[in-house]
């Protein structure tokens, strides 16, 4: 239990975005992500839904989504960046809550201290 990630999700302390890309790896995925949820962190996940990409991406389109959207996550909360695609509204409107549930965490957490 000590080294189960899902029994520490109390101590993630860093926005998380899980990709689950195979139909039987999204079960897998819910229990962190909905952890996640339930302690109101940061989190987001990428599921192909109409896809059963293989673990292994071998598909350039499951790549590229794949890659695309590590790199618009890091952009945006590592440079504060969107990207103005206008297909990508739908994504930043709810990464700007999980900013605000960000930041109202860290106040909270200065403030404990």
């Amino acid at each position: 239990m000590q080294r189960s990630p899902v029994f520490n999700l109390d101590k993630v302390k860093t926005p998380l975005l899980i990709a689950a890309f195979e139909r039987g790896e999204l079960l897998s995925q819910w229990e962190a992500y909905s952890g996640l949820r339930r302690l109101e962190r940061p989190v987001d996940m990428l599921w192909l839904r109409h896809e059963d990409a293989s673990h292994i991406l071998t598909k350039p389109l499951h790549k590229y989504f794949s890659q695309q959207s590590a790199v618009d996550w890091f952009d945006f909360w590592l440079n504060n960046r969107e990207d103005s695609d206008p297909a990508k509204t739908e994504q930043y409107v709810r990464w700007r809550e999980l900013r605000k549930l960000e930041e109202a965490n860290q106040a909270a957490s200065v403030a404990g201290q």
